[in-house]
């Protein structure tokens, strides 16, 4: 593996890559943001996302999520999205990444406006959660491993 495969590359500048999906908006995968043989699940997730957020301007907030993962995704990935129902307040979105193996990865968005509800929230305590650590308690993955992209607290392994 060269110095070059293992140079970290930023969720954004992936994110950015695949823009609004399609064969123009390729996304080559770096070894740094896999697990095993496939890409790290939620970068393919977020990649299915940018592209169904791109499909139309002016959607709704995203309001759920439908995520099956059909097989690995390495290589070039590609997303492809359409648009399976847009109505006043609510579109569905399908998104769909692509490998070099093939389908890898198949969601449905639902992106939906506001509706006013009688529940309320205002009453639940909030949990007391400890301070977050400070950088000197923080550490990340070896550079192989999608791990090198996040930060997290615990034994560090290398």
């Amino acid at each position: 593996m060269t110095e070059k495969q293992l140079q970290p590359i930023a969720l954004a500048t992936l994110l950015d890559q695949c823009g609004p999906g399609g064969p123009d908006h390729p996304v080559l995968l770096p070894q740094s943001w896999t697990q095993g043989r496939t890409a790290f699940g939620g970068l393919s997730g977020a990649l299915a996302y940018q592209a169904a957020s791109h499909i139309e301007e002016n959607l709704p907030p995203l309001r759920s999520a439908q995520v099956a993962f059909t097989g690995p995704l390495f290589g070039t990935l590609t997303a492809e999205t359409a648009m399976l129902r847009r109505g006043k307040s609510t579109a569905f979105v399908q998104s769909e990444i692509f490998g070099d193996k093939g389908l890898g990865l198949h969601c449905n968005f639902i992106f939906a406006a506001a509706r006013t509800t009688e529940v309320k929230t205002s009453d639940i305590i909030a949990p007391d959660f400890p301070d977050l650590p400070n950088g000197m308690d923080l550490h990340s993955g070896p550079p192989q491993f999608f791990t090198s992209n996040m930060e997290y607290v615990g034994k560090r392994i290398d």
